[in-house]
């Protein structure tokens, strides 16, 4: 009787436990599903029309937009160095005030269109030699740079109008945007393209759309902030604070992100170039990934009380979660190449072996990313002159190593540097987690 009770309290524990992790599965399942749909519709058709114009354009002329949007990303970067975060810091102290806080996005705005002006200065050369190298003539190359010029200040209103709503968590509004600008994108990409397959079009088509989803987002931020404000000083000098400690991280970002696409750009050729470029639409894969786990994982691993067993543990979890489906996703890829590779077009058939690097190297700057974050999130920030100095150490001995005029040295090369930067932050959180707990 006493064996039989036992085995009965025993059955009664493991169902007990089944029914707590089933919840707790269908808890997290609702809240994955529920937050960010919008956006991974958003991303989704930004997936779709990157296949798209891989497919439209003629591997030269996708080599020019992929050296255009390289270009464009640079841009944003060097333009904000920082000033959004500022903002956000800013105005979250006034959120509430709709005077104060349109003082910080008009002052914001004024600074934020100085750096761009800046930004611009710097970039568009590089960018006019590379599109002069890559065979563009000069009325094209030229007529590209008035496109990502207007592309890019459509970009910096995007940003700026988005903070208000965002404070407000006027978050679904936001999303509704950001789809039908992707979507209007997606439309103005298959009109065009068939008619026009060149990459300033491609270029020009996506800025129309943006220009839209930046009035729009005006409109939002009027409604929370006066925009009738002048600048602040005071908000002026607390953005600068931030950017002071931002913009060395913000340079050394602007060089080492796309480095394997300036590596292929100086040292490679136009179709290499132009490989590279069609194989990391198929890497894009993963952000919907690393959109999940900036909105859901990251915030609750901020949350977690200072226990350096429970942080560190939940750390490598979360790791080992994202590792295991960046494996299935390899596995898939190395399974069926030439079927994905079908999505590309037959320029790209044959980078069976690539598609294969490509996919490694995209999960391993998941992995990486998440990392980083994930460190910032517990105010874990890795020392910017050690991390810049080792990395770039990496990468002068990589780029000593391996071949990089060639596509298959590059795409290792996105394979080890991505790993490193996983080492140094994760052994940065693990110190610094053993020094801030007991």
């Amino acid at each position: 009787m006493i064996a039989i009770g036992t085995a009965a309290a025993e059955r009664g524990r493991i169902q007990g436990v089944g029914a707590r992790l089933m919840e707790r599965g269908w808890e997290w399942t609702k809240r994955l599903s529920g937050v960010g749909g919008a956006q991974i519709i958003a991303q989704g058709l930004g997936f779709v029309s990157g296949i798209l114009i891989v497919r439209m354009l003629a591997p030269q002329q996708y080599a020019l937009y992929t050296l255009a949007n390289t270009m464009l990303g640079t841009m944003k970067v060097l333009a904000d160095s920082g000033i959004s975060s500022g903002m956000l810091s800013e105005g979250g102290k006034v959120w509430q005030n709709r005077r104060d806080l349109g003082a910080v996005i008009v002052t914001g705005m004024a600074m934020r269109r100085r750096f761009a002006i800046w930004s611009m200065v710097v970039s568009v050369p590089v960018l006019l030699y590379l599109l002069r190298s890559h065979g563009d003539s000069w009325i094209g190359a030229l007529v590209m740079l008035g496109a990502v010029a207007a592309y890019f200040w459509a970009l910096l209103d995007w940003d700026i109008f988005g903070i208000a709503p965002s404070l407000h968590q006027r978050v679904a509004a936001m999303q509704r945007i950001g789809v039908v600008q992707s979507l209007g994108r997606l439309l103005g990409l298959v009109a065009m393209l068939a008619a026009v397959p060149w990459a300033v079009v491609a270029i020009a088509v996506a800025a129309l759309p943006q220009f839209w989803a930046s009035k729009r987002l005006q409109v939002m931020s009027f409604e929370v902030a006066d925009l009738r404000q002048v600048e602040n000083a005071g908000v002026r000098i607390g953005v600068t604070r931030v950017v002071r400690r931002v913009l060395p991280a913000a340079i050394y970002f602007c060089l080492s992100s796309q480095i394997t696409i300036w590596l292929v750009s100086v040292l490679g050729s136009t179709l290499a170039l132009a490989k590279l470029g069609a194989l990391s639409r198929l890497g894009q894969i993963f952000t919907v990934f690393s959109a999940i786990a900036a909105a859901v994982i990251v915030p609750r691993f901020a949350r977690l009380r200072s226990d350096r067993g429970l942080v560190l543990r939940r750390y490598f979890q979360v790791l080992a979660l994202l590792a295991i489906s960046g494996a299935a996703i390899t596995a898939v890829f190395a399974a069926r190449p030439r079927e994905i590779l079908w999505l590309l077009g037959p320029e790209y058939a044959d980078l069976v072996h690539e598609v294969v690097l490509l996919v490694i190297g995209s999960a391993m700057n998941l992995l990486a990313g998440t990392a980083y974050l994930l460190g910032n999130a517990r105010g874990h920030v890795t020392q910017p002159v050690i991390s810049i100095s080792l990395q770039v150490l990496c990468q002068i001995w990589l780029i000593s190593r391996l071949d990089v005029s060639t596509l298959d040295g590059v795409l290792w090369f996105g394979i080890w540097m991505p790993a490193f930067q996983l080492l140094v932050y994760s052994v940065s959180l693990f110190h610094q987690t053993r020094r801030a707990a007991p």
